[in-house]
């Protein structure tokens, strides 16, 4: 009888574990809007962009602290999340992307000489230059974005301040 009871406490004391020390359910921030599940698959030349980091801007000013992202995986897919929680705000959305590799030189501690190989060209980068637009609605949503390589002749150092491969 005392194990039976001894069992009992031990599994409420691990059920409770997770809300003493914070990990439990994380509380919706103040005056967040309704989220809707949104995924995104990127593709550059019809193949599926990995590793590449996705932005998603509100057009409508008040709701732009609701912005979302994420890194693409394998299949070029990303579920958009906003404050860690699944789902982007109804409305239209700027969507930027992102993909870059940069190495530093051995023996090169200073980031001004690090390298980098960008794989999307520049205007996909910024919310005010990227072509991508969705509008999410009610319910769940899958769109398919094609974004294009990068482009030596529309980079500009001055603008992004990264020093290209040669």
């Amino acid at each position: 009888m005392n194990s039976r009871y001894a069992y009992f406490i031990v599994c409420l004391v691990l059920a409770l574990l997770p809300n003493v020390f914070g990990c439990g359910q994380v509380k919706r921030p103040d005056g967040m809007p309704e989220l809707y599940p949104v995924t995104i698959t990127v593709l550059q030349n019809g193949t599926p962009l990995e590793g590449a980091r996705v932005g998603s801007f509100p057009a409508d000013t008040a709701l732009a602290q609701w912005g979302g992202g994420g890194t693409t995986d394998a299949s070029g897919k990303i579920t958009m999340h906003s404050y860690g929680f699944k789902g982007l705000v109804a409305g239209e959305h700027s969507i930027t992307v992102s993909k870059e590799y940069f190495t530093r030189p051995p023996g090169m501690e200073t980031a001004d000489k690090d390298e980098y190989e960008f794989f999307v060209d520049t205007n996909f980068w910024s919310a005010s230059t990227t072509p991508l637009r969705i509008d999410v609605k009610r319910g769940s949503q899958d769109f398919t974005l094609e974004v294009e390589p990068f482009n030596p002749a529309t980079y500009n150092e001055r603008r992004f301040g990264k020093k290209l491969k040669k």
